[in-house]
Formats: structure tokens, C-alpha cells, sequence
């Protein structure tokens, strides 16, 4: 599931916007609001929000896109450690 809220501050502190984000996605703004309703990014254009947001953050990238499975993340990384 996407974290909206995230994606959208993480947009805030690039100054950039949804038009903007569909724009180097090639995509219209329609299908760039109805991706962030229903997060259905591919991993390929959520690789790419990264990208062009300079997203590296293993674990900040999960919490955006994979928002249900973070807590499973924290936990597998902590029994690393």
C-alpha cells in the first residue's frame, strides 16, 4: 500500500508537485492522481519517483511504497543486527 502522505511531503521538500511528477513520468495528471489513490505504481515508475526525488533510503522507500509491510522490514532488520 502507498504511503500518499509521505510521497506527497517528500514532494513538498523538493518543491515539486504531482504535475511535475507526471510530466517525467510521461503520464497525464488523471492517471498520476489515480496511482496515488490507489498506489498502483509499477516498481519500475516507484524506482523512478526515487530517482528523481533522490529517495536512497532503503527503509524510507519501503515506508512510502510498501507502507503495510515497513514494520516487517524494521523487524527483519533488527535481527540482523
Amino acid at each position: 500500500m502507498l504511503n500518499r502522505k509521505m510521497l506527497k511531503v517528500e514532494l513538498v521538500l523538493k518543491d515539486r508537485s504531482l504535475v511535475w511528477l507526471a510530466k517525467e513520468l510521461s503520464l497525464s495528471k488523471t492517471t498520476i492522481y489515480r496511482k496515488m489513490e490507489d498506489g498502483s505504481f509499477t516498481i519500475g515508475e516507484a524506482q523512478r519517483i526515487c530517482d528523481l526525488l533522490g529517495i536512497d533510503d532503503p527503509l524510507l522507500k519501503c515506508s512510502i511504497f510498501f507502507a503495510n509491510d515497513v514494520p516487517k522490514v524494521e523487524q527483519a532488520a533488527e535481527v540482523a543486527e
